[in-house]
């Protein structure tokens, strides 16, 4: 991994490092071969009654092999004290590489959450030299010792490239993980990095990963049973087991005042509610350990106040994955694996991404399952050679063809396959699916949207990104893009309450991208062709509510009146 980072930053010194290796291992098989020849020449001139000093020319030939045999030494030498001059210039880029290494085993760990989540070093290599191009960094000049300026730069120079290596790894994770894992990658991520500086107490996040031991049993009687429960109480005392709560008597402090820790336990964010006197100075690892005990629903949100404020707030921010970005970065031989959820189907994004890259006519689609893995086959060798999109769904349902997949993804000769050429596989997360074509794949998990703010992003960002948005805004005017926010708040707000069904509302309600789509087409007729008024209300109420909400009573009707009423 250095060496990578050496190569990069500074290519001269890393050239000089192969070369010094290259002539060190030549130095020593001229040496050994000196030594076979004299030890060759001793034994040929070698006679019972006679000594190899009376043979002048093995005499000679023995003085010329010791001439070059100390030639040699001397080189060694010299080739020695040139390659640990160069490895200590090297020794300055250990951060950084050892920081990319802890990257990528944070990486690799989340295999162990979900099969689907495989990632290969090669894969992540990539990753590293996509940085360093990105951040097209000049060499360094290795020399005795940067001055006191450039080594400045240098170490700020590292920082950098740390943070962006950071960074895109992150991304490059969080869009193939299930909103569900999201937040245990960025904890993890976090864990590690703590632990390769040093910083982690390896005592307090065993003991918030596992909770105290089974036969732990508190050693005093527990305070307030009204708001501590029997098992809380006992993971409580046994923080006292651990610093600092060993040396402040966490047990006995809330066994004193009670009620001042009521008040810290049952407040609305006790994870950043100031703690109680003699706490304040508890680490947030250690204020973790307590939240665990006493307040675990609030856990979640501990978390990302410690991830935002140690690595960056983008690191637990919600992310809206694009499908249409991810195709760029594919290739022929690089397919994409969406991760399926309930409810969400990527064709529709998949065929407008293949509209506009004029692949529209050449995306094909097939469905796997009982009796198709033929049909996919061959699907699969024409589109190879002819440069077309295949879209394969349902892989999981066909288990037993995964592994002929796998092997012909990686038998096939890239000069065999078209460079437009692009797969996507579709599945729902199997132990079945081949290790292989993950670790190689680009991952893009299909999952709807878990709150207001990122299904109106998602929806806004697919206006934006349209290619005719510019022309419909100068077509439509204001209106247009007023009210289709309207549309998309109001598309989010009904998605959102989807996951409580009924409650407050009589009847579910459903409301899909397809039909925002479609409630968008309808608003640019009505702005155009419609009535002679600017905003046609009562006739938006009619063609939007019944075609996309399916109203059987008059509380969606209400919404959009108040929202569409209030445009200015």
């Amino acid at each position: 991994m250095r060496g990578v980072v050496v190569d990069f930053e500074e290519p001269t010194l890393e050239q000089e490092k192969r070369e010094l290796v290259k002539a060190n291992a030549e130095i020593h098989r001229l040496q050994h071969a000196t030594d076979e020849r004299i030890l060759a020449l001793i034994s040929q001139r070698a006679d019972p009654g006679k000594s190899i000093l009376d043979s002048a020319l093995l005499i000679d030939q023995l003085e010329q092999s010791k001439s070059a045999s100390a030639d040699q030494r001397r080189r060694m030498a010299q080739s020695e004290q040139a390659e640990v001059k160069t490895d200590t210039a090297r020794l300055r880029y250990y951060a950084l590489a050892r920081h990319a290494a802890t990257l990528y085993f944070a990486m690799a760990e989340m295999a162990k959450v979900n099969h689907m989540y495989q990632f290969s070093l090669a894969r992540f290599m990539q990753l590293f030299t996509a940085v360093f191009e990105e951040t097209k960094a000049k060499a360094s000049v290795v020399g005795s010792g940067p001055p006191a300026a450039e080594q400045e730069h240098f170490l700020a120079r590292l920082k950098a490239l740390a943070r962006a290596l950071t960074a895109k790894v992150h991304s490059y994770v969080i869009r193939s993980l299930y909103e569900q894992d999201r937040l245990t990658w960025s904890f993890l991520l976090l864990t590690r990095l703590l632990r390769a500086d040093a910083e982690l107490d390896e005592v307090a996040l065993g003991f918030f990963l596992h909770g105290a031991d089974a036969t732990h049993q508190a050693s005093l009687p527990n305070p307030a049973p009204l708001w501590i429960s029997p098992e809380a109480w006992r993971q409580t005392s046994a923080l006292d087991l651990m610093e600092p709560f060993r040396t402040g008597g966490l047990s006995a402090d809330i066994s004193q005042q009670p009620e001042r820790w009521r008040k810290w336990v049952s407040g609305p964010a006790p994870h950043l509610d100031p703690m109680p006197p003699k706490w304040e100075h508890i680490t947030p690892f250690h204020r973790l350990c307590l939240l665990r005990c006493l307040r675990p629903d609030r856990l979640p949100a501990a978390i990302r106040n410690l991830v935002a404020s140690r690595l960056d707030p983008s690191f637990v921010e919600p992310v809206s994955v694009d499908i249409s970005t991810v195709w760029r970065e594919a290739g022929p031989l690089v397919p994409v694996v969406l991760l399926l959820s309930p409810g969400e189907d990527p064709t529709r994004v998949l065929e407008m991404g293949a509209e506009r890259q004029e692949m529209g006519g050449r995306f094909r689609k097939i469905s796997l399952g009982l009796g198709q893995s033929a049909r996919a086959e061959k699907m699969l060798q024409e589109c190879m050679s002819l440069g077309h999109w295949l879209f394969m769904q349902n892989c999981h349902l066909a288990p037993d063809w995964l592994p002929t997949l796998a092997r012909q993804l990686e038998c096939v000769a890239p000069d065999r396959v078209h460079q437009r050429f692009r797969l996507f596989l579709a599945t729902r997360p199997t132990p079945h699916f081949p290790v292989s074509i993950l670790e190689n794949a680009l991952k893009v998990s299909t999952e709807a949207p878990s709150s207001i703010r990122e299904t109106l992003t998602r929806s806004m960002d697919a206006l934006i990104k349209q290619p005719d948005f510019q022309d419909r805004v100068q077509r439509y005017g204001t209106n247009w893009t007023r009210i289709h926010y309207l549309l998309a708040f109001l598309h989010a707000v009904v998605v959102g309450r989807s996951r409580y069904a009924g409650v407050g509302w009589s009847l579910p309600y459903h409301f899909s991208h397809d039909e925002l789509r479609l409630s968008a087409k309808q608003l640019g007729w009505l702005l155009t062709e419609g009535p002679t008024c600017s905003v046609p209300l009562a006739l938006m109420f009619i063609c939007f509510c019944p075609a996309c909400l399916d109203v059987h009573i008059s509380v969606p009707l209400a919404l959009m009146f108040i929202f569409l009423s209030r445009l200015p």
